[in-house]
């Protein structure tokens, strides 16, 4: 439910941890998951299997609305203050890392910050 991702996100922001992961759970072929939901699947094509694009398979959310979260989780937990300061602290620390971090930073942007 939309309830049970917005608990996820804040639990994730709640945590000392500087990395986290949201992605769309995807009932990739042959797994449990899309045997469980195979009606569903009927008329997706095999490109349409990743883990950024969501699948018609929930009764409470559309594609979209899970896209949104999923992109909302991302620009949550990675634009804190908090953690922006700490990413500053580790390459003013490590000046090897500014082009590495810079680079991430510019795909990131590109996939999450803007608005969906």
């Amino acid at each position: 439910t939309e309830e049970d991702i917005r608990k996820t996100i804040e639990i994730a922001k709640k945590t000392n941890i500087m990395w986290a992961q949201f992605n769309l759970a995807t009932p990739y072929p042959g797994t449990e998951m899309h045997e469980m939901l195979k009606d569903r699947l009927k008329n997706v094509q095999f490109e349409e299997y990743d883990s950024y694009n969501a699948l018609d398979i929930s009764d409470n959310l559309s594609r979209e609305r899970l896209t949104q979260l999923m992109k909302q989780a991302n620009r949550e937990f990675y634009f804190r203050p908090k953690r922006i300061m700490k990413e500053i602290s580790l390459i003013w620390k490590t000046p090897d890392l500014f082009y590495n971090k810079l680079w991430s930073l510019k795909e990131f942007i590109k996939m999450y910050a803007i608005r969906a």
